[in-house]
């Protein structure tokens, strides 16, 4: 069963009902605020066990699935990750195996993922992690029961996919591994399924360590191939934004052998003159004065900016969306070129 989309994504920008995201589907158990973990680890994994009898989805190996949130503060983006552990009441000791992960641009848009022929049958628990962009060092964490069906007969396979990545809590390969604020993480190993941002300031997950204590995981890593889309224009380099990014999802697999799925860029529009929560606004990269923060502007359909301390820095939207009155909405349908790999 495919999960319910529950909010598009302007709902999920401008909701009051929350200030930091969270995970809306599927249902996360124990009903959990939106704060991050404890620097501490203390509440790790999943901000406790689950209580009573949650709800239970069932995940089809082979099934697309969707991911979806709730909340206006994004943090500016940042890394995600999907993962499973094979424990329906999860403890420190779990081993969380990663299925997808989202490197730049998480989770301004919903995240779709195929539940892999790795994953054994049984009750298992569903985590999403996020290391965001902007604000202070800070892991998240949410986790939903699952059941997963049509899977494995044992544990081979999914013993040998990538453990998830811990960063900014006293835990495990987490201790003394922090992300650097304004940058979004690239993950030690994120595993043979990467949906990556086509643009932004990328560093290593643990990025105050050495290479050589970084504490990569002992699994040997995939090699997912990965085809960045250009986006139309580019915020500075210096610049700390809340941004949303063009994703491209990407599949790669140890032989090479692997389809890739290419978005054609969405169509140019022309740009009407600035709405009226900004002040003379510039071309692309500029900036401009606001009002309230965390309200979007819109310059034109193509370009808009999230209100950050009285401050709109314009950028592009995704392709596939366009910002009308204040809103990130969905635009029309637009071609998708599928090709093969070795195909010209």
């Amino acid at each position: 069963m495919k999960f319910s989309v529950l909010a598009a994504l302007a709902a999920a920008l401008m909701s009051p009902a929350y200030a930091h995201l969270i995970m809306a589907s599927p249902k996360p158990f124990n009903n959990p605020n939106n704060s991050p973990l404890l620097p501490s680890g203390l509440d790790y994994p999943c901000r406790g066990p689950p209580v009573g009898s949650p709800t239970s989805t069932e995940l089809k190996v082979g099934s697309n699935q969707q991911v979806t949130f709730e909340g206006s503060t994004t943090h500016g983006g940042g890394s995600c990750q999907l993962a499973i552990t094979m424990d329906k009441t999860p403890t420190k000791d779990s081993k969380f195996k990663v299925i997808h992960s989202v490197e730049g641009g998480c989770p301004l848009t919903p995240i779709d993922f195929s539940v892999p022929a790795e994953l054994p049958n049984g009750d298992a628990t569903f985590a999403w992690t996020w290391f965001n962009n902007i604000g202070n060092r800070e892991m998240y964490m949410n986790c939903a029961s699952v059941k997963i069906s049509g899977g494995a007969s044992d544990n081979s396979g999914f013993d040998k996919l990538p453990d998830m990545a811990i960063a900014n809590i006293k835990v495990g390969a987490g201790v003394g591994c922090t992300t650097l604020e304004g940058t979004d993480a690239i993950f030690p190993n994120p595993g043979k399924s990467v949906q990556k941002a086509a643009s932004g300031k990328f560093k290593d997950l643990c990025a105050s360590k050495t290479p050589a204590a970084s504490g990569a995981a002992s699994t040997p890593a995939a090699t997912p191939v990965v085809t960045p889309v250009a986006s139309s224009a580019a915020p500075p380099a210096d610049a700390i934004t809340s941004t949303i990014h063009t994703l491209v999802t990407v599949t790669g697999t140890p032989t090479g052998n692997s389809s890739v799925t290419e978005a054609s860029p969405a169509p140019a529009s022309p740009t009407p003159p600035a709405q009226p929560s900004a002040t003379s606004p510039p071309a692309t990269g500029g900036n401009a004065s606001c009002a309230t923060d965390g309200e979007i502007v819109c310059n034109g359909e193509t370009q808009f900016a999230i209100c950050n301390h009285g401050k709109a820095v314009w950028q592009p939207v995704a392709a596939g969306t366009s910002c009308k009155n204040g809103k990130i909405a969905k635009r029309a349908f637009t071609h998708r070129a599928q090709r093969t790999a070795g195909s010209v």
